[in-house]
């Protein structure tokens, strides 16, 4: 019946089936978040990546398990959701709904968004070639779809971006990061980025800063580059960038982003936000933690009991890294 929902009628029938795993349980992060699998493998070949090694091609979840998955967690009390695959932008493509094989994640969107209960919607992490218009209009139109987009970047460097397999140069990046800022007024940027990639140069960490500085990023996931067993960048021994070079440059990334990240942060002084309560503090027990639309952390002083409640908080202050408010 779950087949005939999402696929149409059955109009062919085979012998032999292929396995999938449809039932993954999600993972709580809380009585009141929770992450939810769409979808599992890859099709990508990313040289610095294992994923498509040991998890295998892109297996979509059938849209009708994912929609019960989430009304069950609803049931229990959670509120945020947090969609999970390693390219969320292809889902679907492997299905095929209403007779034909493409993407089906903006209309997932659009479903998961009429379940009752659930309050905001995340999903990560989508691939930049992969990004489409049509999602992004989603993300702009829910209410529920939290106003944040998560765009990998890995390098700024077209040469680099060509050694990792990432089947984007810097302009068709740039052109992603526009489009979202077209369609997405004020929208909360976040982005990887690889220090040290083999053959990596000053010149080709000079234009991964250039991204930096044009996008304009909320918050960076920095890594420095070291080989994975099992990876195709594993066997680029002969370029190797030497430690403290890798170092260097991840200071001088961490210091920018760092100014980035406080004017971007700054933003927020002076008004209201909708915050969902997570814990406690552990350094204050009359400070609650949690996070705004945007993902942003947020410190809350109240010594109210309203952990699990999405409120709205006003903030006063920020720093790079979270923002301070009151009731």
């Amino acid at each position: 019946l779950n087949q005939s929902e999402d696929w149409g009628p059955i109009t062919k029938i085979v012998e032999e089936t292929l396995d999938i795993e449809t039932e993954i349980l999600p993972v709580r992060e809380s009585g009141f978040s929770a992450f939810v699998t769409i979808q599992i493998g890859c099709n990508n070949s990313c040289t610095f990546c294992i994923v498509p090694s040991v998890r295998g091609v892109e297996i979509s979840r059938r849209p009708s398990d994912i929609i019960n998955e989430i009304k069950n967690l609803s049931n229990e009390g959670v509120k945020e959701i947090t969609l999970l695959g390693q390219n969320v932008n292809s889902y679907g493509r492997d299905l095929m709904i209403d007779n034909k094989r493409s993407p089906y994640f903006t209309q997932l969107l659009y479903k998961i968004h009429e379940i009752d209960g659930i309050e905001r919607i995340r999903f990560t992490s989508p691939h930049p070639k992969d990004f489409k218009e049509e999602t992004l209009i989603a993300v702009s139109e829910l209410p529920k779809i939290a106003n944040q987009i998560h765009i990998p970047l890995q390098s700024g460097s077209d040469k680099i971006l060509s050694s990792m397999h990432r089947g984007y140069n810097q302009k068709k990046y740039l052109s992603k990061i526009d489009m979202i800022k077209n369609i997405i007024p004020d929208v909360s940027l976040s982005s990887d980025v690889i220090v040290g990639f083999p053959g990596e140069d000053d010149a080709d960490f000079d234009e991964t800063m250039k991204v930096v500085d044009y996008a304009e990023f909320d918050l960076i996931y920095m890594f420095k580059f070291s080989p994975r067993p099992g990876t195709v960048a594993a066997d680029y021994s002969d370029k190797f960038v030497e430690k403290h070079l890798i170092d260097t440059r991840f200071m001088r990334l961490k210091e920018e982003q760092i100014k980035i990240s406080q004017n971007r942060y700054k933003r927020f002084v002076g008004s209201t936000q909708q915050m969902l309560v997570e814990k406690p503090s552990k350094k204050d027990p009359n400070v609650l933690t949690g996070r705004i639309e945007g993902g942003h952390i947020v410190h809350l002083e109240t010594t109210q009991n309203i952990i699990g409640q999405l409120i709205d908080v006003k903030v006063y202050d920020a720093s790079p890294f979270f923002l301070k408010a009151t009731l």
